[in-house]
Parts: C-alpha cells; structure tokens; sequence
C-alpha cells in the first residue's frame, strides 16, 4: 500500500475495499464456491493452486496489506500476490457495481467513486469508467503478465505446508 501510486487521501478507503474484496474472495472459496471465473481469468497462473492454498495466498496478501508479516517474496514483487490483488480488486469493483441495485452494495458503489473522484476531476463517471480505471490505470505494471511464475516453486517455498 505505500508504495501504491495513489493520492494519500484516497489510501484509507482504497485499503479498505482492498480489504473488502480479499475477504468476499475468500469467502466465496471456504464456502465451495471457487473464485475461478468470477476473479481469475483462464490463463491465470493462480489456476494452478488448490482452493485450500488460495485461501492461505489471500490470507498472506492481507497481511502483506496490512503491513504484518506473510509468507512470500517480501524482498521483492511478488508476482503471485500481486496477480491475485489485482484480480480480486477488479473483480470485486466489477461485482459491486453489477449489485449496485443493492441498498447495501450503493454504499460500496459510492466508496469506490469516491476513490476515483480522488484521482480525477470527472465526478460523474460512469461505471465502466471507474472499472476500466480500477481493472487498468491503476496499477503500474502488470509484471505477472510479462515473465514466467513457476507455480510450483512457489508453492513448494512458500506453502509447502499446506
């Protein structure tokens, strides 16, 4: 999060739906529903680990959130984590705003507007807008996309417990 290029008045809140969306994935898998389809795309590298160890990889990308200690790369980027945080955020912004009906999810809709608002001028974008700009303008770089993750090197350094 500090190293996230986004305007310190919109941190707190943008950690918070961070937050949100690791917690909805992660439900949605102890609850047998997967999160293949709805979060991850086909060629993501995250469909070679096992419900149980997504569930641990969603576990250490909130610690690494929230500043404690995890089980990862920590001297560098770490690929896995970061293709899963920008997984379950986009999907998470997609999923509120299709909900967006909700009375309860118009809260959420109008915290992650306000996110963008901090970034822009545009007050009254629409929603593709603020999901286009949550699914891509918001991440600097999408290194997972441009080199290889052995999976199962990963999984054998940093899960092997599981």
């Amino acid at each position: 999060m500090r190293r996230w290029p986004v305007e310190k008045e919109s941190k707190p809140l943008l950690k918070e739906v961070v937050l949100d969306a690791i917690d909805a994935a992660r439900c949605d898998l102890e609850n047998g529903m997967g999160i293949d389809g709805s979060y991850l795309s086909d060629d993501s590298s995250l469909n070679d680990f096992s419900d149980e160890k997504k569930i641990v990889l969603l576990n250490n990308l909130e610690n690494a959130i929230k500043g404690k200690p995890f089980s990862g790369i920590s001297s560098s980027t770490d690929f896995i984590l970061e293709e899963l945080l920008h997984s379950v955020v986009t999907s998470h912004v997609i999923i509120t705003f299709d909900m967006e009906d909700d009375s309860e999810m118009k809260k959420y809709c109008n915290q992650i507007r306000k996110i963008y608002s901090l970034h822009h001028d545009d007050n009254i974008a629409d929603n593709q807008t603020i999901i286009d700009w949550f699914s891509d303008e918001l991440w600097w770089d999408l290194d997972w996309k441009m080199f290889q993750i052995d999976t199962k090197k990963y999984a054998q350094e940093y899960l092997n417990n599981i």
